[in-house]
């Protein structure tokens, strides 16, 4: 198949653009022992939690959610991951008492508030 100059270019723009969008989505799930560790007590501590993925398009946090089951899993290489609920979550977009759970534990995360409304 012959692209051409301009195929080739916007392959290269969506190749980026697709990274880009992927970069985001997944920010703070691959966790170092202290932050999942801290993220635990967090957690532990307030037993309620609400979603928002911004870089995702959402404009209005989820309602408020009871935890019921919280893991803490190892993947075998010092990355933790949190799961809530039976879900992985991803720290960058779960908020407690309206604080980004990423920014309390020290996870780089981008595009995302710091706090959301009460």
């Amino acid at each position: 198949m012959n692209w051409g100059r301009r195929g080739l270019q916007f392959a290269i723009f969506l190749g980026l653009l697709v990274t880009s969008v992927s970069a985001q989505a997944d920010q703070c799930i691959a966790l170092t022992r202290a932050q999942a560790e801290a993220a635990v007590r967090v957690l532990m501590d307030t037993r309620v939690y609400q979603e928002l993925c911004e870089p995702c398009g959402e404009s209005k946090p989820s309602s408020p959610k009871r935890i019921k089951t919280l893991t803490l899993e190892d993947d075998g290489t010092n990355t933790w991951a949190i799961s809530l609920n039976g879900k992985e979550v991803d720290l960058a977009y779960t908020f407690v008492n309206s604080l980004n759970l990423s920014k309390i534990v020290g996870c780089p995360s981008t595009s995302v508030s710091a706090s959301i409304a009460r």
